[in-house]
């Protein structure tokens, strides 16, 4: 097994992995999904490990990051405003239980690989990448490991996700609707 920075969602038996930078909107996505019927595997790191000819998403147990910004687009999230943030990264904890106990899945396939970002433009919008731009983005996120062939494993299961599954930019609006919407066509294509 090897951890990645990234968000693990499901939806319909159907695992999506949105790999990406701190601050590049994972935890407002992945909350922003499980109020449309998604469940989440983790927000900002998830465990994958081969499973027959691809990649399987595994639960990674830890509390929702959110920043301020996220808890004013949702409501029910009114309570993270009487935690304290944490001095060293400026996000509010959140307890899953509280966010809805049942909206956690243990494990998924990886059926689709999403590269989120915030859309300059604020219009939500995705387009196709190719496995050789997905990999060289892919490592960006991946954890390193110091013993050689490990870190040859690790790298064999990225190159094995992005050729076995279809990859994905998800550019990030400010529109709800549209990005569930967007997210939602993009499981419909796997």
């Amino acid at each position: 097994m090897f951890p990645i920075h990234a968000a693990g969602l499901q939806r319909g038996g159907k695992g999506i992995l949105f790999p990406g930078k701190s601050c590049c909107g994972k935890s407002t996505l992945s909350y922003h999904l499980l109020q449309h019927g998604y469940k989440l595997l983790g927000d900002d790191t998830v465990f994958i490990r081969r499973a027959g000819t691809g990649a399987e998403m595994l639960f990674f147990p830890e509390e929702v990051d959110v920043c301020s910004e996220t808890v004013d687009l949702f409501s029910q999230l009114a309570l993270v405003r009487n935690l304290t943030e944490d001095r060293w990264e400026p996000k509010a904890r959140v307890n899953l239980n509280e966010v809805g106990p049942d909206e956690v899945v243990e494990q998924s396939a990886t059926d689709v690989l999403v590269f989120p970002v915030i859309a300059t433009d604020g219009k939500t919008r995705y387009e196709r990448v190719g496995p050789t731009e997905a990999l060289a983005e892919l490592i960006l996120y991946a954890f390193l490991f110091m013993d050689p062939q490990t870190s040859r494993e690790n790298f064999a299961l990225l190159a094995t996700l992005v050729q076995t599954t279809k990859c994905y930019r998800l550019h990030m609006g400010l529109d709800g609707a549209e990005l569930a919407g967007a997210v939602d066509e993009i499981v419909a294509a796997v």
